[in-house]
């Protein structure tokens, strides 16, 4: 039996693969602040957190009272 990659390996993995290739431009999506600080460090230009991002944007609608 194979040991199972979880999601944050594979991204961790193809973002190595991808840097070692030489692409110039990165994009990557983070789950959570340790899954975007270890993306950071291999080199990803952008890193979006959708679900913290909607998170946020949700809150300051509540906020505004809207």
């Amino acid at each position: 039996m194979h040991p199972r990659v979880t999601d944050v390996e594979a991204s961790l993995l193809i973002m190595t693969a991808l840097t070692a290739l030489g692409v110039r431009e990165i994009w990557a999506k983070s789950g959570s602040a340790q899954h975007t600080t270890a993306l950071s460090r291999l080199g990803a230009d952008r890193i979006m957190q959708p679900e913290r991002e909607a998170g946020l944007a949700m809150a300051e609608e509540i906020l505004s009272g809207r």
